[in-house]
């Protein structure tokens, strides 16, 4: 819509493609220095933090399985998903 209420185009659905991180993170010892204690700091915050400061900040792209894991539903539906394929999950037994 624009800024008065008119639709101007229709996309039904829209399938949206992104990067996420999924949560394997490996750092220097140095990073440490970027953390003050007792007080909060998300990853995102330190991620830019680190950007800002110069440090080099890098990703490596996977095709990997990844569920995000917020709620009960969504252990559910990890669960679902290793008895379907265990041999996916490089699980013996």
């Amino acid at each position: 819509m624009d800024g008065n209420n008119n639709i101007i185009g229709y996309d039904e659905k829209p399938v949206k493609e992104f990067s996420a991180s999924t949560g394997i993170y490996i750092f220097q010892p140095r990073v440490l220095d970027f953390i003050e204690s007792d007080t909060y700091l998300d990853f995102p915050t330190l991620v830019l933090k680190l950007i800002e400061a110069g440090e080099r900040v890098m990703g490596y792209p996977t095709e990997a399985f990844w569920l995000d894991m917020g709620n009960k539903d969504d252990y559910e539906t990890a669960v679902t998903e290793l008895k379907k394929n265990r041999s996916a999950f490089h699980i013996d037994g």
